[in-house]
């Protein structure tokens, strides 16, 4: 999978320290008498605080358990949503659908679909849920369609028909989870082909 530049790794959070402070008292203490002296200490001072920092493990020393990582991407992320919709056209077709995580228990998908999206279907494995990041149009529930908008959320149980239309004019953008991920020939049953 190719993850965008709007995914940003997550970094573990960091403490600030009053260093301003801590360096004017070291200058001042150990005879730096003028500007470029205290200048250059305070430029030592910070390269050996690094220095340290980093062989201490401190810098590296995220907790990460990793004979448990078994996702793809295999570490965290952090989407600009509005972004990657951006960047991501509808090439051909009326539908783009890129899975940004997978793993054996999930995966999640970003869909951008105008007109029909997909028509009705079932799921005979998973759950799906989908949340409405932006447009507007219909959704097939319970045997009827019905008006859905930005920001609602909708949530399908394996075995029940669903489908999605985006209204005249306009794209659904659409963020999928799946509570197993789908199999390579899908696990889905069409029902209007």
């Amino acid at each position: 999978m190719d993850f965008p530049e709007s995914a940003h790794r997550m970094a573990p959070g960091g403490v600030k320290y009053p260093f301003g402070a801590f360096l004017i008292y070291l200058s001042s203490r150990f005879g730096a008498n003028n500007k470029k002296e205290v200048t250059k200490m305070h430029t030592l001072l910070i390269i050996g605080s690094m220095i340290l920092f980093l062989f201490s493990g401190q810098a590296f020393a995220q907790p990460i358990a990793k004979h448990l990582i078994d996702a793809n991407p295999p570490e965290a992320l952090l989407f600009d949503v509005e972004k990657w919709f951006q960047d991501h056209p509808i090439e051909k077709g009326n539908v783009r659908m890129e899975t940004v995580f997978l793993s054996p228990r999930a995966q999640v998908a970003f869909i951008r679909g105008k007109g029909m999206v997909l028509g009705r279907h079932i799921h005979s494995e998973v759950d799906e849920l989908v949340y409405i990041y932006k447009g507007r149009g219909e959704y097939y529930i319970n045997g009827k369609w019905v008006p859905a908008k930005a920001g609602q959320f909708h949530t399908c149980p394996r075995g029940v028909a669903h489908s999605s239309r985006a209204a005249d004019g306009e794209e659904l953008w659409l963020i999928c989870f799946f509570t197993e991920p789908l199999k390579p020939l899908g696990d889905r049953v069409m029902i209007d082909e």
